[in-house]
């Protein structure tokens, strides 16, 4: 595929992200109404789900032109529905995924398996953590970074956490806290890299992607299979607690591959061969743009750390449930209720009970 090609087809993914899925009605800006077959009369479970005992429940708005909306029905939750660890989602770094933005579908699904799901605003500190029992940060950015701001996704791009949040961040984890770091393609795996550092892991800055024997790179999302070895047996983020809650075929949806402490369990990895593109500007990619190999590289990845527990992952739309308009000005399914994302909501459910413990 030449250069130009494969920047405008992502390109054209990045930017028709509708507004998105929340657990109830929300208006849409689409200029184009779906036709009549795209809206079911009822909510209906999505067609990806095997049978489990968590399901992906889809739904039609009021407003027509709009995404569908998205509600997490959990059979069996893990704890009964209000009184689950306190789970708070972080909004005090300029985060691209929040509570009531990217994540709502997430924290829908937490709230389901009877976590207290909170925005957790505050600059970290002992104080502020110690309201929490799992702090999720999900594409945490500097200002400088924040195109929401006038900020632009390019280099450089500086930590989204003083040395000192870090510090308080690091002790809180040993003492017992639990944090999952979800940190995505270009500029977000910058933005987390001391953080990241401090806690043992090296984050790749750019964009990965499957590629050819040629390395030619192949711009499309990632089916991650137990069978292939891109699913890691043995670890219960993967495993659950029986045969319904194993994690056998999730779908990645462009993120980036990073590197793991010793200590740390790979839980999904790169297919072979992959390549990751680093980029000056997001998105943008010519024939200089400068690559390197991360065939087999962990995309997400667990470990203790003291009495606490940390989860890695590079890729964020995979944990949570949008839409995008397609050229045809229909809405397709990016996250854990897109058809081939069988396991994807399991491996959410799976990951926050192993931070629970």
């Amino acid at each position: 595929m030449r250069w130009p090609a494969l920047a405008g087809l992502l390109l054209a993914s990045a930017c028709h992200v509708r507004a998105p899925v929340t657990a109830g009605p929300s208006g849409g800006d689409a200029s184009e109404a779906l036709p009549p077959s795209a809206f079911p009369p009822e909510p209906t479970a999505a067609p990806n789900r095997s049978p489990r005992n968590a399901r992906v429940l889809e739904s039609i708005l009021a407003e027509p032109g709009s995404p569908p909306t998205v509600h997490v029905v959990i059979d069996d939750p893990r704890f009964p529905p209000g009184t689950g660890p306190r789970l708070g989602i972080d909004e005090g770094h300029h985060d691209f995924h929040t509570l009531d933005g990217m994540f709502a579908p997430f924290a829908d699904a937490a709230r389901a398996d009877g976590f207290r799901v909170i925005a957790h605003e505050a600059p970290f500190s002992a104080e502020s953590l110690a309201a929490l029992d799992i702090l999720v940060i999900a594409n945490a950015l500097h200002e400088r970074n924040d195109h929401r701001i006038g900020g632009e996704w390019t280099l450089p791009t500086p930590s989204a956490f003083t040395d000192d949040e870090i510090a308080a961040l690091d002790a809180w984890i040993v003492a017992g806290g639990r944090l999952w770091l979800i940190a995505d393609h270009m500029p977000f795996p910058g933005a987390a890299q001391a953080l990241a550092t401090r806690l043992g892991f090296g984050m790749s800055n750019g964009f990965a992607f499957a590629a050819t024997e040629q390395g030619e790179v192949i711009p499309n999302s990632i089916q991650h299979t137990r069978d292939e070895g891109t699913i890691v047996s043995g670890h219960p983020i993967t495993e659950g607690r029986g045969p319904s809650e194993r994690a056998d075929s999730v779908r990645s949806f462009t993120g980036q591959a990073f590197e793991v402490p010793d200590d740390a369990v790979v839980v999904l990895r790169m297919p072979s061969p992959a390549v990751s593109l680093v980029p000056a500007t997001a998105w943008q990619f010519d024939e200089h743009t400068p690559r390197h190999d991360v065939s087999g590289w962990p995309v997400m990845a667990a470990r203790e750390h003291g009495r606490g527990r940390i989860v890695v992952s590079g890729e964020a739309a995979m944990l949570s449930a949008r839409y995008v308009e397609d050229q045809r000005g229909e809405w397709q399914p990016v996250g854990f209720q897109a058809a081939e994302a069988h396991d994807n909501l399991v491996l959410v459910l799976n990951t926050l009970r192993w931070l629970a413990g």
